[in-house]
Formats: structure tokens, sequence, C-alpha cells
């Protein structure tokens, strides 16, 4: 699994916990069957999540793709520069 795919993946786990929705919840609000969503935020299913799938996913927590995979790479910058300081 991709590095970025598991980056999507734990963004949406933990938009689901804070926000205190079930993947049935996730699964109603996207349209994706539910067994689907399960498999897709499954660590040990071999199920790719695709673009698609984690916009509609995200767009449904009130984020977007955008702000998934920029806040994690900011925060890695910011602790690499943290290091040189």
């Amino acid at each position: 699994m991709h590095e970025i795919e598991l980056e999507l993946k734990n963004t949406i786990r933990k938009l689901l916990i804070k926000q205190n929705h079930s993947r049935k919840w996730l699964a109603d609000s996207t349209g994706i069957d539910y067994e689907r969503v399960k498999r897709l935020l499954n660590d040990r299913s071999n199920q790719r999540l695709s673009v698609a799938d984690a916009d509609l996913m995200l767009t449904a927590l009130g984020s977007d793709l955008r702000r998934a995979l920029i806040s994690p790479l900011l925060e890695k910058l910011r602790a690499e520069i943290d290091e040189y300081e």
C-alpha cells in the first residue's frame, strides 16, 4: 500500500471517530456499498482506495483531498525543519 493511500485511510478513520460516525453512516452518506467501505478502511484488506472513493468519503466528512493530503506533508516538513534548528 502506498504511503499516501495509507495516510488517506488513516485520515478518514480519524474523522469518523472524531465526528462519532460509523462506517455504515459513511456508506449511506456516500452511496458506497457498506462492505466495500469496510474493506477499504481495513488495514488487512488488499482493497485499493481510489481517488474518487477517497474524495466521496472526505467530502461526506466535511473535508477534501487537498486538505487531507497537504496537512500530513506540512507536519512532516515542520518536523524536519525543527530537526535542523
